[in-house]
């Protein structure tokens, strides 16, 4: 799907990932970030009996954020990340 995002965090297109059932369970968002010619990815994801929720951002200027629980068995460990 691809949408014309007129405003920061409206969507440019999605993919989605659906069950039989036609319910959402994951999702990769394109969204606009600052100006119309920038984007980030979110992704999203459902816990059952709950929606989805992005959990996982990285940015038009290549940095990743993660959401939620980031401890003991969820804790993210970046290595020899540098810019450019």
């Amino acid at each position: 799907m691809r949408t014309n995002a007129a405003s920061n965090d409206n969507a440019w297109g999605h993919v989605f990932f659906e069950n039989s059932s036609d319910a959402t369970l994951a999702a990769i968002s394109a969204r606009r970030e600052s100006a119309a010619d920038d984007a980030y990815l979110a992704f999203y994801t459902q816990s059952s009996g709950n929606s989805n929720v992005e959990k996982l951002r990285i940015g038009s200027d290549g940095n990743v954020k993660f959401s939620g629980e980031m401890s003991g068995n969820n804790a993210a460990n970046i290595l020899n990340h540098s810019g450019g």
